[in-house]
């Protein structure tokens, strides 16, 4: 077994022997090398072989105690992790990470001790530091977290650029050398071939981290700080999350990995009966498009006869539930302190009576929690709410910070709030409630620890295309390679009438909507029908107005046969900045198939061999009306062969729904 040794540049001392030390992973496909002498530490990365990340440096510095000199106690022995368990759902169920841990122990004689954790992946790499102080770090503040994380600058990036309160932008492909300040998940591909992403695991009681390239290309953590400049407050105690670097031979290798999970504590919810991901519909879209409202008034979207209009459809065509936004007193007073009422029903709504209906009809209402960034606020009232949706029966809550956090100066995503994400995830679970969080951190895997919370915005979604500019069709196909890395992700798609025909009257809103932008969704319908596969969440949204589906027999079919509880993903074509077509196994044995392109023109070729498909199937394939694009045509298909080829047309698409037939019986004479 190879053994590893380590030493943090400028927090901790070493004897000026310079040594090498190495670690491999369980079946020696990566390995990390690390080079210490008394001043610094330089570790790097390889994979059978190849560099993935250059010579790198680690560096802490706490407040008031930059000085100060750490010395190396030991290193443990390189310990097996086995990262095998299930989870309560997700895109796959069972996951299997295996890693080698070694262990590192400093100490301090004022300040106590520190441990640095590494573990080496198959497919990876992930390191943390664990402080224990001394009293003195009663109320410790970290200074600095310098982690470098050096790659190599001849390839290519997809990234977005750094901001500490929104995800909700456009990704860019560059050169890396043009990547100066980035968000994370940012994903890179070298020139020799590897593809790498760099994100994080297990971000608790600590800030959110961006990349920053230094003078000399390096990339360093930087971390998003409180009003006053400190970045991680804590109390003699401090555990930073898992710095993860993935590291594959193509692209299908980041979108297969379970890492950033495994990294995560297990499961603390004991009863998860009640944890069930559904597809849902919604009173939403409209009033992006500007014909309902968020506010009482003529226009007014959540009204009582509305909802029970939507619950109905829901009914009528299988679809797991309904979200209501819109329904509570306070969006008349949006930007102030302390107005958003979770409990309080608008005149023309009637949230009782509304879930009575819902529970009639077998359909889950999601409620809609909006703060305008107040948390502070919402976490008075909390208890109450959720109390309340739980003796009504309601089970699924989307929460909203579309405003500036509060206290103002705050940070979306510093240490404050991201401890109050936590506090709403295990209020949640206390009361039974499944979460789906909008303006929220990219997650970090913490839906395995508490698979109530099911899913998240931190993205430019699709309301985007509705009042704005809106997105290329390479933007949707480079989700899963950039944000989808991250998690589960509630972009909201499937739009039907996409160029909005059936729109008529409508308002303009919120500014964004200028002179020259004619805003219309810029894919097509069987592009939008194919993200609610290709993009992975488990509660996933059919997001137009019912009236549009009531108009499409295919619409109506596939959301009738369409259920995101999964028991298995398989890529089946994936590139980077190209087309992607995943194919996912529901519960029920159906297998659903999305195939998406981007602003081109793309043929390609794929095996349908991994999906181990039995011999009684009947297929169904969703295509675009040759003569009228923004059509969809659904036919039976018969696979003569192993492999597929597709043309995908700019910002088109393709999904299979293939179902298992009742297997034939056979009798004896």
């Amino acid at each position: 077994m190879k053994f590893l040794f380590l030493s943090i540049l400028h927090l901790l001392a070493f004897p000026a022997l310079s040594k090498t030390f190495t670690i491999a992973s369980p079946n020696e496909m990566c390995e990390l090398k690390v080079e210490t002498n008394s001043t610094l530490l330089n570790y790097q990365l390889s994979y059978k072989g190849k560099t993935v990340l250059l010579p790198s440096q680690l560096s802490l510095q706490l407040k008031g105690y930059t000085k100060a000199k750490w010395d190396f106690d030991s290193c443990s022995q390189t310990k097996f992790m086995n990262h095998d368990w299930n989870a309560v759902w997700g895109q796959k169920i069972q996951m299997n990470d295996p890693s080698n841990l070694s262990v590192f122990h400093f100490h301090h004689p004022s300040l106590g001790m520190l441990k640095v954790e590494f573990q080496v992946f198959d497919k990876a790499l992930a390191f943390r530091y664990v402080l224990n102080g001394k009293a003195c770090l009663q109320n410790g503040v970290l200074e600095a977290e310098q982690t470098q994380i050096n790659v190599q600058n001849d390839g290519k990036a997809w990234w977005a650029w750094a901001d500490y309160n929104t995800q909700e932008q456009l990704f860019h492909e560059t050169a890396i050398q043009e990547a100066t300040w980035v968000n994370t998940p940012v994903t890179f591909r070298n020139s020799n071939g590897l593809h790498l992403a760099i994100h994080e695991a297990a971000l608790q009681k600590y800030a959110r981290m961006t990349l920053k390239r230094d003078s000399k290309g390096v990339f360093t953590t930087d971390l998003v700080p409180w009003k006053n400049g400190d970045l991680v407050r804590f109390n003699r105690s401090l555990t930073s999350p898992w710095r993860v670097i993935l590291v594959g031979e193509n692209a299908s290798d980041l979108l297969e990995s379970t890492i950033i999970l495994s990294l995560n504590e297990p499961n603390r919810i004991k009863n998860t009966t009640w944890i069930k991901p559904i597809s849902y519909i919604g009173i939403w879209w409209e009033m992006h498009l500007g014909t309902k409202t968020w506010t009482e008034g003529p226009n007014h979207g959540a009204t009582t006869e509305r909802a029970k209009q939507a619950i109905n459809f829901a009914a009528t065509h299988r679809v797991g539930g309904v979200l209501v936004e819109g329904w509570n007193t306070g969006w008349d007073r949006w930007g102030a302190d302390s107005v958003f009422d979770q409990t309080t029903s608008a005149s023309d709504y009637d949230l009782k009576e509304i879930a009575r209906y819902a529970k009639w009809k077998g359909v889950e209402l999601i409620v809609h929690c909006e703060t305008g960034g107040d948390a502070p606020f919402f976490e008075q009232r909390m208890d109450s709410a959720f109390a309340l949706y739980r003796r009504l029966g309601i089970r699924y809550v989307k929460t909203g910070y579309a405003g500036a956090a509060r206290p103002i100066g705050e940070h979306l995503f510093g240490q404050g709030m991201v401890e109050h994400f936590q506090k709403v995830v295990e209020t949640a679970a206390k009361y039974e409630l499944m979460l789906d969080v909008h303006e929220c951190i990219q997650p970090t895997g913490l839906e395995r620890t508490w698979p109530n919370l099911m899913t998240g915005e931190s993205v430019r979604g699709q309301e985007w295309e509705a009042w704005s500019a809106g997105h290329p069709a390479s933007h949707t196909a480079l989700l899963p390679f950039t944000r989808g890395l991250a998690g589960p992700m509630d972009y909201t798609p499937g739009i039907f009438d996409v160029d909005f025909s059936n729109r008529k009257e409508y308002t303009k809103w919120n500014g964004q909507e200028k002179e020259g932008i004619l805003p219309r969704v810029h894919t097509s319908p069987i592009h939008q029908m194919a993200l609610m596969v290709v993009l992975y969440s488990p509660l996933q949204m059919a997001a137009d107005v019912i009236s549009n589906y009531e108009q499409s027999q295919e619409w109506k079919w596939f959301l009738s046969v369409f259920q995101p509880d999964y028991v298995n993903t398989k890529i089946l074509y994936a590139e980077v900045g190209g087309p992607v077509v995943i194919a996912r196994e529901q519960k029920n044995g159906v297998w659903v198939v999305g195939a998406i392109g981007t602003d081109k023109t793309h043929e390609i070729e794929f095996s349908w061999d991994s999906l181990h498909l039995e011999e009684f199937h009947q297929t169904y394939v969703m295509v675009e009306n040759p003569k009228h694009p923004d059509q969809l045509l659904l036919r039976g298909a018969e696979k003569k062969s192993s492999t597929e080829k597709v043309v995908l047309q700019p910002g088109g698409g393709t999904v299979w729904v293939i179902i298992p037939r009742p297997k034939r019986i056979l009798f004896d004479d």
